[in-house]
């Protein structure tokens, strides 16, 4: 039996590249629609092929880069997969979100342009919620809109909104008084300036603002997927009343991925849930992100742990991991006179 290696050299990629540029260069000189076309086919041919030679000559795991060849059997290897993803995040959680979010910002931005009052109260609100970093803002949206589609599109209404809101109280504002002052001796209304005057002077705001914000729909699309599962796949809910001494002091409401657990009501989740998950299912947790927040009792966790409404409880946002498994997510509240929570921060000095 005979074997064959297949041996790469870097002067492979110099020739590849010397050939492609000599043929683009002279395919320039011919200043045509087709010509223009076949510089940049080639040019991206020549990417890709550099690219493929790059891979197999250093012998650089896929890991870190696979080739155009393993990337295009695993496309069409999971072609429908891949739809359905596309579905789910971008027309359902994307577009949705980044619609519903532009149309609302402009309707809300007519109706400050309406009230100086509003436009005192709401564009800081506005340019504070902007800031916000959207990582602290989707566990929120996710815990309550749930893991289907619509906590992506909340995720991109919450992103795309105020942006717009902002731009298109800015081009509102863009006519001069001169302009206002003549379509007021032609006595129109507020409406038809609005209509004749002010929205087309406001078009070049908003349609900026749907361009940067039509990047950020897809951002927060992305990040609302936490557990990286399909988009049909199944969650298990595990809410827990935890106890100490026989006194309330959290409440726990978890999600973790059924494909990983299937049975996980059906053990004991009374004690250490992540006891379980190590040794009944092999998923020990090698690394968690928390995020800690302040709330108020609400009248679903106030009889629960045993205080009245609006008392102050400490809020962990949770997302655990076991490698490359995304197995929890979980949202838990504390009383604060039973629970406290220390942080250790050192520095080291040279």
């Amino acid at each position: 039996m005979h074997t064959r290696a297949e041996v790469y050299s870097p002067l492979q990629n110099t020739a590849v590249w010397l050939a492609a540029w000599g043929l683009n260069a002279w395919l320039a000189r011919f200043d045509t629609p087709a010509t223009r076309l076949a510089v940049a086919l080639i040019f991206g041919a020549t990417i890709l092929i550099l690219w493929e030679l790059a891979v197999r000559l250093y012998a650089i795991p896929a890991v870190i880069l696979p080739a155009p060849s393993q990337i295009g059997a695993s496309v069409a290897a999971n072609t429908a997969i891949l739809w359905t993803d596309f579905v789910q995040t971008i027309l359902k959680g994307a577009l949705t979100g980044w619609l519903i979010g532009a149309a609302a910002a402009v309707l809300t931005a007519i109706a400050i342009d309406r009230s100086p009052f509003l436009q005192r109260g709401l564009l800081p609100i506005g340019n504070f919620v902007a800031a916000l970093p959207i990582v602290g803002i989707a566990p929120i949206l996710v815990m309550w809109f749930g893991f289907d589609w619509q906590s992506k599109a909340a995720v991109v209404v919450v992103m795309v909104f105020f942006p717009i809101l902002v731009n298109m109280v800015a081009g509102l504002a863009a006519t001069d008084a001169l302009q206002r002052d003549q379509m007021a001796t032609w006595s129109a209304g507020y409406w038809q300036s609005l209509v004749k005057l002010r929205l087309p002077a406001a078009m070049p705001f908003i349609f900026n603002a749907l361009k940067i914000n039509a990047t950020l729909a897809l951002i927060g699309a992305l990040v609302a997927e936490f557990f990286g599962t399909a988009p049909n796949a199944t969650h298990i809910r595990l809410r827990r009343l935890r106890l100490g001494d026989g006194e309330p002091y959290a409440v726990d409401d978890a999600w973790y991925n059924a494909a990983l657990v299937p049975d996980l009501l059906e053990n004991d989740v009374y004690h250490s849930v992540y006891t379980l998950l190590e040794k009944h299912y092999g998923l020990g947790v090698t690394e968690a992100e928390q995020t800690v927040t302040a709330v108020t009792a609400g009248p679903d966790n106030a009889p629960l742990l045993d205080v009245n409404p609006d008392t102050a409880l400490l809020h962990i946002v949770r997302f655990a991991r076991s490698g490359t498994h995304n197995v929890e997510f979980c949202s838990s509240v504390y009383r604060t006179d039973r629970y406290r929570l220390t942080t250790r921060v050192a520095r080291e000095v040279e």
